[in-house]
């Protein structure tokens, strides 16, 4: 029943758009909801207006309730290209068959990007034992550092459950929405990521002096840009050309991002491991 909900939704969004082929003259891009639809729209509109001259397409935002709902859409052809974090690229593959075009890389520099787990600037904790007992948000559980990696911390380096370690644990659905429950001491702490934080940051969601950093992951995968399994071949090599070669200066300042290189299937296996590592566990 969820799953027809979602798809009516989806419908719904895309104007009960058809799979598209070569001849379509629209490609429709989805959008991980990270942050409001608005500011998501902002931010990616440089980007898709160069899409669409590259391709002689139109290529338009696709709104998604959750992680799920675009994994579906590329699924069922109401997506053609999305940008999605690594665990959903994962999911993506295995259900969707989708192809990795091209991988975001941070203001870093780096191929790669850490999580965080972050409570209010004033609250007495200054590590994760000092969290203990308190309440807690996650992002989505097909997030990849808004839950998947401090999950697996928990599990395998502090041997215990979510769950178990804090008095509550929900699900904000958004990185912007934990951080927003953070400063407004809806929650204690949250997961999230150092692209994500800044992002907040700069769009003055948050003030860089009400926030602070108790954990830090490991280096993730940067995120990549797929397109759905069955576009034509020289359609893919149009989006995944623009993209490594997009340059604009101020469509990358409002994106926080440095610019696109190709990556493969095997960039993301690090994040299987761990996808792998939660299935054994059950959750």
């Amino acid at each position: 029943m969820r799953l027809l909900l979602l798809l009516a939704a989806l419908l719904v969004g895309c104007g009960g758009k058809t799979t598209p082929d070569a001849a379509s003259d629209e490609l429709v891009f989805g959008l991980l909801p990270t942050e409001s639809s608005t500011d998501a729209e902002r931010r990616w509109a440089p980007l898709l207006e160069r899409l669409s001259t590259v391709t002689g397409k139109t290529v338009k935002p696709l709104k998604v309730v959750d992680y799920a709902a675009l994994v579906e859409a590329l699924r069922f052809g109401k997506a053609d290209l999305a940008y999605l974090g690594p665990k959903t690229y994962v999911l993506a593959r295995e259900r969707a068959g989708v192809q990795p075009l091209a991988q975001e890389i941070p203001m870093s520099g780096q191929s790669t990007y850490r999580g965080l787990i972050v409570t209010a600037a004033s609250h007495a904790a200054n590590d994760l034992e000092g969290l203990k007992g308190s309440t807690f948000a996650f992002v989505d559980p097909n997030s990849t550092s808004g839950y998947l990696v401090p999950l697996v911390h928990f599990v395998e380096e502090l041997k215990t459950e979510p769950e178990e370690y804090f008095a509550e644990v929900r699900y904000a659905g958004s990185h912007q929405a934990v951080l927003l429950q953070v400063r407004l001491g809806h929650v204690d702490a949250g997961a999230t990521n150092e692209l994500d934080l800044a992002r907040a940051i700069e769009g003055g969601d948050i003030n860089a002096d009400e926030i602070k950093t108790v954990w830090t992951s490991d280096p993730i995968p940067g995120s990549p840009i797929v397109a759905r399994k069955d576009l034509p071949p020289e359609l893919l090599a149009q989006v995944r050309n623009a993209l490594v070669d997009y340059k604009d200066p101020e469509g990358l300042k409002r994106m926080q991002s440095k610019g696109f290189v190709e990556v493969t299937d095997a960039n993301y296996e690090p994040v299987r491991r761990l996808q792998r590592l939660r299935e054994a566990r059950g959750k």
